[in-house]
């Protein structure tokens, strides 16, 4: 799922005009997605009424929680942060293993699924071969995910 600020909202932590990956989305009375912004090393929350989706699809790595908490009812997210209440709060404290956690899912979710506005392709070899038309290394990747990125110059690139 990828999001943006609807125009004329403005945000301290995200820009009006960048798509933004969904790592989480908690569904209360109110329902709030959690992004990376600009300057936090953790997810920041945005409420639903402040965004459009941009592309609705749901994340494979996500799994369904109920909660009877107050804060929240449900919860998508991947599997280490729906099923613990105090996943996020460990996050962003940086307590026990949450931030590895986060970080091991983060890429995924970022790769699973190309942005609109993503025009570079990465040129398909074969046998799960791929060569980047910028600095033309080759790798290998046997990923399912629309995005690759060059284990050299780092650009993102679009599957073939």
């Amino acid at each position: 799922m990828h999001i943006r600020l609807k125009s004329g909202v403005h945000s301290e932590h995200l820009r009006a005009s960048q798509i933004y990956p969904v790592y989480a989305v908690y569904i209360a009375n109110t329902s709030d997605f959690l992004v990376m912004g600009q300057s936090h090393s953790f997810p920041i929350s945005v409420n639903i009424n402040d965004v459009e989706i941009v592309d609705n699809r749901l994340s494979k790595y996500w799994t369904f929680e109920y909660s009877d908490s107050e804060k929240w009812s449900t919860i998508l997210s991947f599997s280490e942060w729906s099923s613990d209440p105090f996943f996020y709060q460990n996050l962003v404290e940086g307590k026990s293993d949450a931030g590895e956690v986060f970080r091991k899912y983060q890429s995924k979710i970022e790769n699973e699924y190309a942005e609109v506005n993503l025009a570079d392709t990465a040129i398909e070899l074969e046998n799960e071969w791929f060569q980047c038309p910028f600095c033309e290394e080759a790798w290998k990747d046997n990923d399912t995910s629309e995005v690759l990125v060059c284990p050299s110059c780092k650009k993102r690139l679009r599957r073939s």
